[in-house]
This record gives C-alpha cells, structure tokens and sequence, in this order.
C-alpha cells in the first residue's frame, strides 16, 4: 500500500468515526431531548423561534430520517464496492453534515429554553 492509500485509508475513518459520533447525538437529540425540552416548554406556554420550531419539525420525522440515512449509505457503499471510488466517503461527510446542521438548530431550542428560564427567575 502506497502513502497516498494509507493517508486516503486514515482519512476515511476519521470521517466515519466522526460522523458516527455525530449521528449518534443527533439521534439522541432528535428521540430524547427536543421532545422532552418541547413538552416542557409547551406545558408553561412558552412560544419557540423559528429556528426550534425547524429543529422541533425535523425531530417529528427522525425515524424516516435516519432510516433515509441508512439506505443512503448503504447504496454509497454499494456503488464504491462495483467500482466507484469516493462516493462512500462523499455519503458519510454529507450525513455528517447534516447531522452537525440538525444539533446547530438544536441549540436554538436550548437558547429558547434559557430565556425562558431567565424570565421565570
């Protein structure tokens, strides 16, 4: 194996650990803390931004979502295994991405949740 394969071979994983990490929090955030938070603040009566009411939308289609996630995947890797090089790795960095977009709306629900909080003190 050449020096390039090895640096396109350790790329790789980083980007797969990487975007698993990421998955994995989205995944977190979108069955267990953005509905909690979303309960909790629709209880008292609180109104959301636009950018949580997005966040709190998306977390309504988080199965369908993740399940497109995986099938988009695994497509990925089927082409690169026919012979299609970099498309894996081009599949993993998008989900990768959206998943760091999804957690950045998220932190629009938490922003909302502390002026709330701010005011009820």
């Amino acid at each position: 194996m050449n020096a390039g394969a090895r640096i396109g071979a350790w790329r790789n994983r980083l980007v797969i650990g990487t975007t698993g990490l990421l998955v994995f929090a989205t995944i977190a955030h979108m069955y267990f803390v953005v509905p909690s938070y979303r309960r909790l603040m629709q209880g008292v009566g609180a109104a959301f931004s636009l950018p949580a009411r997005l966040a709190i939308s998306i977390s309504h289609f988080a199965l369908l979502i993740v399940g497109a996630g995986i099938v988009g995947v695994a497509i990925a890797l089927r082409k690169e295994r026919q012979g299609a090089t970099g498309i894996f790795g081009a599949a993993v960095a998008f989900i990768g991405l959206l998943a760091a977009a999804y957690l950045a709306l998220v932190s629009s629900v938490y922003a909302d949740f502390a002026r709330l909080a701010a005011r009820l003190q």
